[in-house]
């Protein structure tokens, strides 16, 4: 954690250079952290430390980078997933009114699929969820031109909010 430390002394004189040790960049990293060189963890030994945090729809922990490994979950409750299941169902039998184009209609039993397996999980991924809803939302814009397509949007828009998605 530092260099420079340890230069003899030649019959009381000081070496060839200032025997203050100067700082390494590890050593600046664990001084900006806070920490001490005799700290077991400022070794480099590996630690897990989770948190766990509930009913917060913005928050980010980012503990001991750079190594740090994120996961966000929703825990679905029986209510959030019903509107889930509303979502999908709607989509599943609107779909041929929908007035898509093939392509676009092609993906809605996928989806539907998708959407329906995230709401049987306990502790869905937040961005799968978030990513499922959003490409709902972009099927029901590309057919905010008929009453049905409204309709999408407007329960997808519920399902986020009960998600805490928007």
């Amino acid at each position: 954690m530092a260099e420079g430390a340890g230069i003899p002394e030649r019959n009381g004189q000081l070496g060839p250079r200032d025997p203050t040790p100067d700082v390494t960049a590890a050593g600046e990293q664990l001084v900006e952290q806070r920490r001490s060189v005799n700290d077991p963890t400022s070794a480099g030994s590996i630690h897990h430390v989770t948190y766990t945090i509930t009913d917060s729809q913005a928050v980010n922990v980012a503990h001991g980078s750079p190594d740090t490994q994120q996961t966000a979950t929703i825990t679905i409750t029986g209510g959030q997933e019903q509107q889930i299941l509303v979502v999908a169902d709607y989509l599943e039998q609107a779909a041929p009114q929908l007035g898509l184009p093939t392509e676009e209609a092609a993906r809605i039993p996928r989806l539907v699929e998708e959407l329906r397996a995230a709401a049987q999980e306990p502790a869905a991924d937040r961005g799968t969820v978030r990513q499922l809803i959003d490409t709902a939302r972009q099927l029901g814009i590309a057919a905010g031109g008929v009453p049905l397509g409204a309709g999408l949007l407007a329960l997808i828009d519920q399902a986020a909010k009960a998600l805490g998605l928007s």
